[in-house]
């Protein structure tokens, strides 16, 4: 049986092991914080698969005996869809103020804008009315659509929302988002936001890169 090591000796073994460990987990440590990390372009970042934008037809609050069609741009033009919080109002909402702000950007895109609510459109009518007092000549300079709630039947409410996946069903919650829908009728693009609005700039910076 081998001689037990003297204390001494034991201790300057398990020191040096401390501090060799010691040594280790610095260098570890200073590998991480002063390691450069290659930025991701989330522009190169694709969906696996691009799925068909469902398509609707929707009353306008311009013509409200007529129905939109998405089928009737698709071909011709890049679509922005959006879903706003129609509570809001349609002059005061963050998304459409921000839109109409981009809106020169969006004509250089010929992009077709089509905002969707969960307001009538004789309300959507009334506001604008109520504008043009304050702001003379003000026309409301895309699509203004109405996807709205049915009382008598509720699994018909919201059907557009319900088709794009932005309506809660668990908390009855109109979501809010962006989708951009290619010539193709297929959903390259989107941002969803059911607590906070998405960023439209975001949504232009995506259709400006791509004719």
């Amino acid at each position: 049986m081998p001689e037990p090591l003297p204390s001494s000796r034991l201790k300057r073994i398990l020191l040096s092991l401390l501090l060799v460990a010691g040594i280790v987990i610095a260098a570890l440590c200073y590998y991480k914080i002063t390691r450069t990390y290659q930025p991701v372009d989330i522009d190169s970042i694709r969906p696996t698969a691009k799925r068909n934008a469902p398509l609707f037809e929707l009353y306008d609050y311009h013509k409200p005996q007529e129905r939109v069609r998405l089928a009737t741009y698709l071909g011709r033009h890049r679509i922005l869809l959006v879903f706003f919080d129609g509570q809001r109002g349609i002059i005061d909402d963050p998304v459409l103020k921000e839109l109409r702000n981009y809106l020169p950007q969006l004509k250089s895109t010929r992009t077709k804008v089509i905002a969707i609510g969960d307001t009538l459109p004789q309300i959507n009518r009334a506001a604008i009315r109520q504008y043009q007092e304050k702001v003379p000549g003000f026309q409301f300079p895309f699509l203004l659509l109405s996807d709205l709630e049915n009382e008598k039947d509720p699994l018909l409410s919201y059907q557009v929302r319900r088709a794009y996946g932005m309506y809660d069903e668990q908390e009855k919650l109109l979501q809010q988002a962006l989708f951009i829908i290619d010539r193709s009728g297929q959903i390259e693009w989107s941002q969803t936001g059911p607590k906070q609005s998405p960023s439209t700039p975001d949504a232009i910076r995506k259709l400006l890169k791509k004719p």
